[in-house]
């Protein structure tokens, strides 16, 4: 496809689509999709988060390769990641890197406490409250117990 078939003038991000995903997404019948890089950065996450591990071979470290190296890149070398905190950023960036446009980025950086950081060095300041998302008012009603559903503080 050229960017012809772009809804505006401009740039289109064509970022993993496929010709035959088109029949499927554009339906009434959505597809979740999940990236094996995704899966193998969340094992990584999981593994540092129970227990760094400072040996090259580490499974987290291997899982953490096989997206950095498929990328074309060179190794990480676990002497780069000496500690549990640094491991976590490298995951991080990894994870920025590798999913840009695809609306992960502000999940991990709630999941991983950058969030505040992430929104100051924009210019904008959060409230601890707007780390979730308010109720929908309609299920608020629809329910209409406070004791089973109620409003997220702040909203």
């Amino acid at each position: 496809s050229d960017a012809s078939n772009c809804a505006y003038n401009g740039c289109c991000l064509r970022k993993g689509a496929q010709e035959s995903w088109r029949t499927t997404l554009y339906n009434d019948n959505p597809v979740i999709l999940m990236r094996y890089a995704d899966v193998l950065l969340m094992y990584a996450e999981a593994l540092n988060e129970i227990s760094y591990s400072n040996l090259q071979n580490s499974e987290a470290m291997v899982a953490l390769n096989a997206v950095h190296t498929r990328a074309g890149l060179s190794p990480l070398q676990i002497t780069e990641l000496p500690d549990q905190d640094s491991f976590r950023k490298a995951i991080m960036l990894e994870r920025q890197q590798e999913f840009p446009y695809e609306g992960q980025r502000w999940f991990d950086l709630v999941r991983m406490g950058g969030a505040k950081e992430a929104m100051k060095a924009e210019g904008h300041i959060i409230q601890d409250y707007q780390f979730l998302y308010p109720i929908p008012k309609t299920e608020l009603e629809r329910i209409n117990n406070t004791e089973l559903l109620w409003q997220n503080t702040g909203y």
